[in-house]
């Protein structure tokens, strides 16, 4: 008899240690989701080195720059002049006027049969003179709708390193004038070396396009976890005319675009074309970036799941691990479903308020514990596992760093440029990070969550010429 005794004990004992338990999940009202962020608003100088453009225009420019062999040309004008390269080009800028300074070696050839000086024919059919000058060049940039820059070149002043003349016998022939009316005329394709090079050189739209497309990509912010993603849509670019800041040629571009982080399985892309250039007359340089971080609850459940699988708590000798993670939520609510395996089988519920904590600059949950419905359960079985560690540790789980994800975005962003070997020729900077939150709301599928960065950034072109 006490055998049996001992065997009911026994089997009471053991069935009390592997309780079933199944509370009622909570009741959920969705709230209604925030759609799409604000629009961000980014303003970049982006900067050009004139010495960068001067390297291109050196390049640019061949040993002969113009060669006119007839006499019979330009209406008989019995002239034949070739301009050659003395040495390098100097270029300066100042507001959005260029202005370049060219060495060059001018060799003219006159054809004087026939030509009467003063009282005197000349019989010589030709004359070789050669003599050196500098030409300075100015030009006007204005920036057009369809990314070009365009030049408007004209030559400024010509100052003759030894004044030229033709001397025939005793007779000196002044040929400024003459040389000086050739040079000014398009045809000798100095104005037209200028205009090349910022024209086709400066690869502004090239290199806009290539980052307007590249930042449509979504970026990959958690690659531990492989679920946190950046999903960048641009709408419109702004750019002001260029102007000249401390030997930079200086253009402040303004992007507009649609910004929202999602957690979950890679987003689709759905790439937009670089539209036409905006013009404005003022733009800031500093940043304003909106960012819906929208967190699925199935991605959030997959994430826990990873973290908590098979994870063990104890408390007096008994033992719980947990099986399933299953993440729910509406309103200002947020479910964490538990299903346990161990002294406890079966389902409990945790529950608390996602807030967006500005001190701790990410998104906590408040008054996190377990459901009522759990709780009365939980207490009818024995309290232990109320007391233990469990809910501390999945609530440091279920919170999101939002500083650090915000602070991501400009590094990501960098990345991906050297990624795509953009940042051989490019250099991103942002600075002055701030971090400040704005709204939060649970709808019936995840958790959404307004954030707002502001700071400074600035793009500078560092390579325009191929070395």
């Amino acid at each position: 008899m006490k055998f049996l005794i001992y065997i009911s004990c026994l089997l009471s004992l053991m069935a009390a240690c592997s309780q079933k338990i199944n509370p009622e999940k909570p009741k959920l009202i969705a709230g209604k989701s925030l759609g799409d962020a604000p629009i961000s608003s980014i303003g970049i100088p982006l900067s050009i080195e004139v010495a960068e453009i001067e390297n291109a225009l050196n390049e640019a420019l061949k040993p002969v720059i113009y060669e006119d062999n007839d006499f019979e040309n330009n209406q008989k004008d019995d002239f034949k002049v070739k301009l050659s390269k003395l040495g390098a080009a100097s270029l300066d800028m100042s507001g959005n006027m260029l202005r370049a300074s060219m060495p060059l070696r001018v060799e003219a050839e006159l054809r004087l049969i026939g030509k009467k000086i003063g009282k005197r024919t000349l019989i010589q059919e030709t004359k070789k003179v050669s003599f050196e000058a500098t030409v300075r060049l100015r030009s006007s940039l204005a920036l057009q709708e369809d990314w070009r820059i365009m030049p408007n070149t004209e030559i400024d002043q010509i100052t003759w390193i030894k004044r030229p003349t033709l001397k025939v016998g005793r007779l000196k022939i002044p040929l400024d004038m003459l040389v000086e009316k050739i040079l000014r005329k398009k045809e000798t394709k100095l104005e037209a070396a200028l205009d090349k090079v910022i024209y086709e050189k400066i690869p502004l739209k090239k290199q806009v396009d290539k980052i307007w497309l590249s930042m449509q990509k979504p970026i990959l912010l958690d690659k531990k976890s492989q679920m946190l993603w950046l999903v960048n849509a641009p709408q419109r670019i702004s750019a002001m005319q260029p102007s000249a800041e401390n030997d930079l040629l200086t253009i402040r571009l303004k992007l507009e675009t649609s910004l929202q982080t999602v957690v979950g399985k890679e987003p689709p892309t759905n790439m937009k074309p670089l539209p036409n250039l905006l013009l404005a007359r003022t733009l800031p340089d500093s940043f304003k970036i909106y960012m819906n971080c929208r967190a699925f609850y199935t991605g959030l459940s997959e994430i826990l799941n990873k973290k908590l699988d098979k994870k063990e708590f104890e408390k007096g000798g008994a033992k719980v691990r947990i099986k399933d993670v299953e993440i729910d939520g509406g309103g200002d609510i947020l479910v964490v479903g538990l299903k346990l395996k161990g002294d406890l089988n079966g389902q409990v519920y945790l529950s608390g308020k996602p807030t967006l904590d500005s001190a701790q600059k990410s998104l906590t949950i408040k008054d996190f514990g377990f459901d009522m419905h759990s709780e009365e359960v939980l207490l009818s079985v024995g309290d232990w596992l109320l007391n233990s560690t469990l809910i501390g540790y999945v609530e440091e789980n279920v919170s999101i760093p939002l500083d650090s994800l915000s602070y991501q975005i400009p590094d990501k962003i960098v990345a991906g440029l050297n990624k795509s070997k953009l940042g051989e020729r490019l250099e991103l900077d942002f600075s002055a990070f701030a971090f400040k939150p704005v709204s939060l709301v649970m709808t019936g599928a995840a958790i959404e969550a307004l954030i707002l960065a502001e700071g400074k950034s600035s793009l500078n072109i560092k390579k325009i010429t191929k070395k």
